[in-house]
Protein backbone atom coordinates (compact mmCIF):
# COMPACT_ATOMS: atom_id res chain seq x y z
CA UNK A 1 0.00 0.00 0.00
CA UNK A 2 1.28 3.42 -0.88
CA UNK A 3 1.49 6.01 1.88
CA UNK A 4 -0.91 8.09 -0.21
CA UNK A 5 -3.72 5.62 0.47
CA UNK A 6 -3.23 5.45 4.21
CA UNK A 7 -5.55 8.40 4.84
CA UNK A 8 -8.42 6.12 3.79
CA UNK A 9 -7.59 3.74 6.64
CA UNK A 10 -7.19 6.54 9.16
CA UNK A 11 -10.93 7.17 9.05
CA UNK A 12 -11.95 3.57 9.70
CA UNK A 13 -13.62 2.79 13.03
CA UNK A 14 -11.35 1.50 15.80
CA UNK A 15 -13.06 -1.90 15.72
CA UNK A 16 -11.76 -2.40 12.16
CA UNK A 17 -9.55 -5.32 11.23
CA UNK A 18 -6.62 -4.92 8.84
CA UNK A 19 -5.70 -8.15 7.03
CA UNK A 20 -2.69 -8.70 4.75
CA UNK A 21 -1.92 -5.06 4.04
CA UNK A 22 1.60 -4.13 3.00
CA UNK A 23 3.61 -1.04 2.29
CA UNK A 24 4.93 -0.45 -1.22
CA UNK A 25 7.10 2.61 -1.22
CA UNK A 26 8.58 3.86 -4.47
CA UNK A 27 12.00 5.42 -4.36
CA UNK A 28 12.91 3.53 -1.19
CA UNK A 29 14.42 0.15 -0.59
CA UNK A 30 13.52 0.05 3.04
CA UNK A 31 10.24 -0.60 4.71
CA UNK A 32 8.37 2.42 5.85
CA UNK A 33 6.83 2.77 9.23
CA UNK A 34 3.23 1.80 9.58
CA UNK A 35 1.24 4.74 10.95
CA UNK A 36 0.58 4.85 14.67
CA UNK A 37 -3.19 4.77 14.16
CA UNK A 38 -2.80 1.07 13.23
CA UNK A 39 -2.30 0.48 16.95
CA UNK A 40 -5.94 1.37 17.54
CA UNK A 41 -7.42 -1.22 15.19
CA UNK A 42 -8.95 -4.33 16.72
CA UNK A 43 -6.60 -6.70 14.83
CA UNK A 44 -3.75 -5.96 12.45
CA UNK A 45 -2.09 -8.44 10.12
CA UNK A 46 0.49 -7.22 7.58
CA UNK A 47 2.21 -8.96 4.68
CA UNK A 48 5.57 -7.40 5.52
CA UNK A 49 7.70 -9.68 7.67
CA UNK A 50 9.68 -8.26 10.56
CA UNK A 51 7.48 -5.32 11.52
CA UNK A 52 5.97 -4.76 14.94
CA UNK A 53 2.68 -6.08 13.55
CA UNK A 54 1.64 -9.66 13.11
CA UNK A 55 2.75 -11.30 9.86
CA UNK A 56 -0.32 -12.34 7.86
CA UNK A 57 0.57 -12.63 4.17
CA UNK A 58 -1.81 -12.24 1.26
CA UNK A 59 -4.83 -14.52 1.65
CA UNK A 60 -4.49 -15.65 -1.97
CA UNK A 61 -2.39 -18.52 -0.54
CA UNK A 62 -5.75 -20.11 0.35
CA UNK A 63 -6.78 -20.46 -3.31
CA UNK A 64 -7.68 -24.08 -4.21
CA UNK A 65 -5.02 -24.11 -6.95
CA UNK A 66 -2.36 -24.47 -4.24
CA UNK A 67 -3.88 -27.74 -2.99
CA UNK A 68 -2.72 -29.63 -6.08
CA UNK A 69 0.40 -28.02 -7.50
CA UNK A 70 1.38 -29.30 -10.95
CA UNK A 71 5.02 -30.14 -11.71
CA UNK A 72 6.96 -27.60 -13.76
CA UNK A 73 7.11 -28.17 -17.51
CA UNK A 74 9.71 -25.48 -18.32
CA UNK A 75 13.03 -24.49 -16.84
CA UNK A 76 12.39 -20.73 -16.69
CA UNK A 77 9.39 -18.43 -17.16
CA UNK A 78 9.00 -14.66 -16.91
CA UNK A 79 6.00 -13.12 -15.13
CA UNK A 80 6.26 -9.38 -15.52
CA UNK A 81 4.41 -6.17 -14.71
CA UNK A 82 2.23 -5.06 -17.61
CA UNK A 83 3.73 -1.57 -17.45
CA UNK A 84 7.35 -2.69 -17.04
CA UNK A 85 8.51 -5.55 -19.27
CA UNK A 86 11.70 -7.20 -18.02
CA UNK A 87 14.82 -6.65 -20.11
CA UNK A 88 16.67 -9.93 -20.53
CA UNK A 89 20.07 -10.59 -22.12
CA UNK A 90 20.10 -11.61 -25.76
CA UNK A 91 19.28 -15.26 -26.25
CA UNK A 92 17.03 -15.49 -23.16
CA UNK A 93 13.80 -16.21 -24.97
CA UNK A 94 11.85 -17.52 -21.99
CA UNK A 95 8.04 -17.76 -22.11
CA UNK A 96 6.39 -14.60 -20.77
CA UNK A 97 3.10 -13.51 -19.24
CA UNK A 98 2.28 -10.15 -17.73
CA UNK A 99 0.14 -9.40 -14.72
CA UNK A 100 -2.45 -7.67 -16.88
CA UNK A 101 -4.16 -11.06 -17.10
CA UNK A 102 -7.31 -10.83 -14.98
CA UNK A 103 -7.67 -14.52 -14.21
CA UNK A 104 -5.67 -15.69 -11.19
CA UNK A 105 -5.72 -19.35 -12.29
CA UNK A 106 -4.21 -18.45 -15.67
CA UNK A 107 -1.42 -16.59 -13.88
CA UNK A 108 -0.88 -19.44 -11.40
CA UNK A 109 -0.75 -22.10 -14.15
CA UNK A 110 1.81 -20.07 -16.05
CA UNK A 111 3.97 -19.39 -12.99
CA UNK A 112 3.74 -23.06 -11.94
CA UNK A 113 4.96 -24.11 -15.39
CA UNK A 114 8.47 -22.86 -14.61
CA UNK A 115 11.05 -24.34 -12.24
CA UNK A 116 12.45 -20.83 -11.92
CA UNK A 117 10.39 -17.65 -12.19
CA UNK A 118 11.86 -14.29 -13.16
CA UNK A 119 9.49 -11.53 -12.07
CA UNK A 120 9.13 -7.89 -11.16
CA UNK A 121 5.71 -8.17 -9.48
CA UNK A 122 4.80 -8.73 -5.85
CA UNK A 123 2.40 -11.58 -6.59
CA UNK A 124 4.84 -13.11 -9.06
CA UNK A 125 7.32 -13.51 -6.20
CA UNK A 126 4.67 -14.57 -3.69
CA UNK A 127 2.86 -17.14 -5.83
CA UNK A 128 6.05 -18.62 -7.29
CA UNK A 129 7.40 -19.08 -3.77
CA UNK A 130 4.17 -20.72 -2.60
CA UNK A 131 4.35 -23.04 -5.60
CA UNK A 132 7.80 -24.19 -4.53
CA UNK A 133 9.52 -22.42 -7.40
CA UNK A 134 12.82 -20.59 -7.25
CA UNK A 135 12.55 -16.85 -7.86
CA UNK A 136 14.62 -14.03 -9.30
CA UNK A 137 13.05 -10.64 -8.51
CA UNK A 138 13.88 -7.42 -10.31
CA UNK A 139 12.61 -4.36 -8.42
CA UNK A 140 10.81 -1.72 -10.45
CA UNK A 141 10.25 1.92 -9.55
CA UNK A 142 12.88 1.34 -6.86
CA UNK A 143 10.08 -0.14 -4.78
CA UNK A 144 10.25 -1.60 -1.28
CA UNK A 145 7.81 -4.42 -2.07
CA UNK A 146 10.39 -7.24 -2.43
CA UNK A 147 12.48 -6.55 0.64
CA UNK A 148 10.15 -7.79 3.38
CA UNK A 149 9.12 -11.29 2.37
CA UNK A 150 9.47 -13.92 5.06
CA UNK A 151 10.79 -16.17 2.28
CA UNK A 152 12.93 -13.71 0.31
CA UNK A 153 13.61 -14.10 -3.40
CA UNK A 154 16.96 -13.49 -5.02
CA UNK A 155 16.83 -9.75 -5.74
CA UNK A 156 18.91 -8.39 -8.61
CA UNK A 157 18.92 -5.06 -10.41
CA UNK A 158 19.80 -6.55 -13.77
CA UNK A 159 19.26 -10.18 -14.76
CA UNK A 160 22.13 -12.45 -15.70
CA UNK A 161 21.96 -16.18 -16.47
CA UNK A 162 24.32 -16.73 -13.52
CA UNK A 163 21.50 -15.60 -11.22
CA UNK A 164 19.54 -18.78 -11.94
CA UNK A 165 22.05 -20.80 -9.90
CA UNK A 166 21.69 -18.52 -6.87
CA UNK A 167 17.96 -18.96 -6.33
CA UNK A 168 16.43 -20.68 -3.29
CA UNK A 169 13.35 -22.84 -2.86
CA UNK A 170 11.24 -22.50 0.30
CA UNK A 171 9.29 -25.73 0.64
CA UNK A 172 7.78 -24.56 3.94
CA UNK A 173 6.38 -21.30 2.57
CA UNK A 174 2.90 -22.49 1.56
CA UNK A 175 2.18 -24.17 4.89
CA UNK A 176 3.49 -21.19 6.86
CA UNK A 177 1.39 -18.70 4.86
CA UNK A 178 -1.76 -20.84 5.02
CA UNK A 179 -1.34 -21.44 8.76
CA UNK A 180 -0.83 -17.74 9.44
CA UNK A 181 -4.05 -16.89 7.56
CA UNK A 182 -6.04 -19.68 9.24
CA UNK A 183 -4.94 -18.53 12.68
CA UNK A 184 -5.76 -14.91 11.85
CA UNK A 185 -9.18 -15.99 10.55
CA UNK A 186 -9.76 -17.83 13.81
CA UNK A 187 -8.78 -14.74 15.81
CA UNK A 188 -11.04 -12.56 13.65
CA UNK A 189 -13.96 -14.97 14.18
CA UNK A 190 -13.37 -15.04 17.93
CA UNK A 191 -13.25 -11.25 18.08
CA UNK A 192 -16.64 -10.73 16.46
Amino acid sequence: MYYGWLHVLRNLPRESIVWGIGLNLHGKRENGTYPSFFDFFKLVGVRDFGTKYRWVPCVSCMHPFFSKIPPPSRDVVVYEHYEQPIALPQGCDFPRLNNGVRDMVTALKFIASGSIVITNTYHGVYWATLLGRRVVALPIWDSSRFFFFKHPPLIVNEFSLKDLNKTIRYDESLDECVNSNKKFHEDVSNSL
